[in-house]
């Protein structure tokens, strides 16, 4: 009945709106923004069958708030750091954790380009020449956090898969090239290993597994209020 309630909802929403209130932070900053605001406007389009409107409310300075489309916010965050030089050098004073601050800013470009649609090809080509094609960026990277620059290979690959990013041949193939040379550096890395080995995982869950959990919670609890457990 709740789910119910809450897709008539959702097929009603006609803007995804989000509200910045720190010059702190932008669009790129947090995967969450994607998640809240992107798959809000995703899912009421799934469920109306109609694009949703989206909005970033800059508040940053009292009384002179500026509205704009997500897309206009998308490209202004990503020219203002990702694609910066200057920001660029900044983060490379931090290291390891430089480098994986400028992994979740494209991994966050990554996400809402899947949740909105609003990534245009020009960005995704941006990120390669700026992190792959630049020799001393990508040297600096894969020196001080190869694990940062294989994710980011990892996202443009997926992102071309996906038919997210248009991907000329040439800036692809130089992707996939500097994804196989990381794979051989992680791989030496590891050494030699006895069992499976695997870097991360994606587990996925459906409404089969919440009625489970539920019928699991509901069966410990009893057994707490009975003092078997």
């Amino acid at each position: 009945k709740a789910h119910d309630i809450l897709s008539r909802h959702l097929s009603k929403v006609e803007v995804s709106y989000m509200k910045q209130t720190s010059a702190e932070y932008d669009a790129l900053d947090c995967g969450c923004y994607a998640s809240f605001a992107g798959g809000m406007a995703t899912a009421s389009a799934v469920l109306s069958g109609r694009k949703t409107k989206m909005y970033w409310a800059d508040t940053t300075v009292p009384g002179e708030a500026d509205i704009r489309d997500f897309k206009e916010e998308i490209e202004r965050s990503a020219r203002s750091k990702l694609l910066n030089e200057r920001w660029i050098e900044s983060m490379k004073k931090y290291g390891f954790q430089g480098a994986q601050g400028i992994a979740g800013r494209i991994n966050n470009l990554f996400k809402w380009s899947a949740t909105t649609k609003k990534v245009e090809t020009w960005l995704f080509d941006s990120v390669v020449q700026a992190y792959v094609q630049n020799e001393e960026n990508r040297d600096w990277m894969r020196e001080n956090n190869p694990y940062a620059l294989e994710e980011i290979t990892r996202r443009l690959l997926e992102a071309e898969a996906r038919g997210l990013w248009e991907a000329r041949e040439d800036l692809l193939e130089e992707v996939r090239a500097a994804a196989l040379a990381l794979e051989g550096d992680l791989e030496e890395k590891i050494g030699d290993v006895d069992e499976e080995y695997q870097g991360s995982r994606v587990d996925v869950f459906t409404r089969k597994d919440v009625e489970v959990w539920k019928s699991e919670w509901k069966m410990n609890k009893n057994q707490a209020e009975d003092g078997t457990i």
